[in-house]
């Protein structure tokens, strides 16, 4: 069977637009990434996360796409209760850190008492130094802060740094150790420090327990004028951080503000086949919420109260009839601030399965060399993760940690490929969990405007 092949590629420099337009195109995406992270926290669940829900399906109706389902479904996040440290005649607000796997920073009801002890992360200034018995105070991103526990301390606090730190993914474990560690906002660290430079004895209280909660996917329809089988773009719109009450994800929010562009595009330019346009959550979840979307496409007894079937195939309603969504072809964006280079990988990550080469991929690099010919002067500028290509040597390489949205429906067996924006050597920045960002936008516009501002979003469907 002949694969009809929908191409979508992210391009940067603005490719094919002029200035004006390719500006155009960047505060848009600039005004949807502030939105989004604007909500504060986006752990799938919270309320600012229900809130960003509305938000995202109140903007894809304003901009004019027909139809917008919402699926539910149930996945499990650690949910800070609130901690607070007493002492010298002060109250300070602290956040608990990311969970040593299963193991929340969750204190008994009496809390810790100690003194405190501040820090500097060298861990030659801990000569002479007793820590034994002390709740540390340390800066965010100190890589040995696991020898203060076997030194025998408390508990320690991260203090907030002044700019982004990228070994966030250090400040947790793999094992549930019980080791207390929590974070200091920037507005409590003076106040915080001077505590610690005088030894005071203090007490923290507070827990964080892991609650089930129900995440939203959102699916917004353009419906196609021919039979040609169903394409889905996927972008996850939900974020997290090593501190989860504060997630508010500027980063993580660039795939979903690309597919809101490429939603506004279908809809000016009416597609020949039905598009879905798959806003997910739960990423950071284990993809919790593609995992159960793509459970519920493939399976015929499912219930679609979000009225998706009837959209995909003719039946019954309510129905699914032979699992209506064995023909869709998946393109997961799974985009990044931190480079403006783009490849097309297959979309296994984190699933450790092999697989072949999509049937369409000589059809697609077809039409993306002929976009680089015309726009780049023959110069390649996307990688060939797919199979190898002498043209594109050294173009493909990514993080191999990054979990791909649409890997769930390629372990189901749904053809699906990524684009993912590629590293470069002098910005590798690959830890155990990628986009690990508790900042809003403010740190990071001018590398998010740099690579977003004069992008190209260029969807062709060939009918």
């Amino acid at each position: 069977m002949a694969w009809r092949v929908l191409v979508v590629a992210l391009m940067a420099a603005g490719l094919a637009l002029p200035d004006t337009a390719a500006c155009a195109l960047g505060d848009r995406l600039e005004a949807t990434v502030r939105a989004l992270s604007g909500f504060g926290n986006r752990m799938t669940g919270s309320n600012s996360f229900n809130g960003s829900a509305a938000w995202l399906k109140d903007e894809l109706q304003r901009r004019g796409v027909p139809g917008v389902y919402v699926h539910t479904f149930p996945t499990v996040v650690p949910m800070d209760r609130g901690f607070a440290l007493e002492g010298g005649g002060v109250r300070l607000k602290l956040y608990g850190m990311w969970p040593n796997l299963v193991r929340t920073p969750t204190l008994p009801p009496e809390g810790i008492v100690a003194p405190l002890c501040l820090w500097s992360g060298k861990l030659e200034d801990l000569d002479n130094r007793t820590v034994e018995g002390r709740i540390v105070v340390a800066p965010f991103g100190a890589d040995r802060w696991l020898d203060l526990f076997q030194l025998g301390a408390e508990a320690v606090i991260f203090l907030a740094p002044e700019s982004p730190v990228q070994s966030a993914s250090a400040s947790f474990l793999d094992v549930p150790a019980d080791l207390p560690r929590f974070y200091a906002d920037s507005d409590v660290v003076p106040r915080l420090v001077d505590l610690a430079r005088k030894s005071q004895q203090v007490r923290l209280t507070g827990r964080m327990n892991l609650a089930p909660v129900i995440g939203t996917t959102l699916i917004g329809v353009i419906p196609g004028h021919s039979d040609l089988q169903p394409a889905a773009l996927v972008a996850p719109f939900d974020a997290v951080s090593p501190v989860p009450a504060l997630s508010p994800g500027a980063g993580q929010s660039c795939s979903a503000a690309a597919l809101l562009e490429l939603a506004s595009e279908l809809v000016r330019r009416p597609p020949g086949r039905t598009v879905l346009l798959i806003f997910t959550s739960g990423h950071y979840q284990n993809m919790s919420g593609m995992r159960h979307l793509v459970k519920d496409l493939q399976d015929p007894d499912a219930d679609f109260a979000f009225g998706l079937a009837d959209l995909l195939s003719p039946g019954e309603s309510g129905a699914n009839p032979a699992g209506v969504a064995q023909s869709v072809v998946f393109f997961s964006l799974d985009l990044s601030a931190r480079s403006r280079l783009l490849s097309v990988i297959p979309a296994r990550v984190p699933y450790r399965r092999r697989s072949l080469a999509p049937p369409f991929t000589d059809a697609l690099f077809s039409r993306i060399r002929a976009f680089e010919d015309e726009h780049r002067g023959g110069r390649r500028v996307v990688g060939n993760g797919l199979r190898r290509d002498g043209d594109r040597l050294g173009l493909s390489g990514v993080p191999i940690t990054l979990p791909i949205a649409a890997a769930p429906a390629a372990l189901a067996g749904f053809p699906a490929v990524s684009l993912p924006q590629r590293t470069t050597v002098d910005g590798i920045w690959i830890h155990r969990w990628i986009f690990l960002e508790m900042w809003t936008w403010a740190p990071w516009r001018s590398r998010l405007s740099s690579s977003l501002k004069c992008s190209r979003i260029c969807l062709e469907i060939p009918t």
